[in-house]
């Protein structure tokens, strides 16, 4: 907080931040504070605007890419099987011979499990956890999905 301090000051008194090069070692070393502070912001802009290419034209190949946890996994194939189900009139099939169809009935089977260990109505020995926003998803369309 010093040199931020420092650095204001100096700004106000002089109209300019502190330079590198200075005969004043107080002042030197706070315009190289400053110089450093610069280029690394300019390093992270450049980063982010790699970064932010690099994820667009992997968005672009592969729209699951991004998913990190269990959660963002819930949610992206609860909106994936919804709309699945509105374009099919049906839920995904495990006999399917297109496998993303074939990994959306696994998944979904796998959450109707989760639901009826929930309500008591099922035995299995499913592991896993179900998330009341997946929940939600599911239910808002046909509330006894799991049936």
């Amino acid at each position: 907080m010093e040199l931020v301090n420092a650095v204001i000051e100096y700004h106000k008194k002089n109209g300019h931040y502190p330079p590198r090069y200075s005969a004043d070692e107080n002042i030197k070393n706070i315009g190289t504070c400053i110089f450093q502070l610069r280029e690394e912001y300019h390093n992270l802009r450049q980063k982010e605007e790699k970064y932010d290419e690099f994820a667009k034209i992997l968005s672009d190949y592969d729209p699951e890419w991004f998913i990190s946890t269990s959660y963002e996994l819930g949610v992206y194939n609860a909106n994936k099987l919804i709309k699945f189900y509105k374009e099919h009139d049906r839920y995904p099939s495990k006999y399917s011979k297109d496998i993303v169809e074939k990994k959306l009935n696994i998944w979904y089977l796998r959450q109707r499990q989760l639901k009826r260990k929930q309500l008591g109505n099922d035995t299995a020995t499913v592991q896993g956890k179900l998330y009341p926003e997946v929940e939600k998803i599911l239910s808002e369309d046909n509330p006894e999905w799991y049936k």
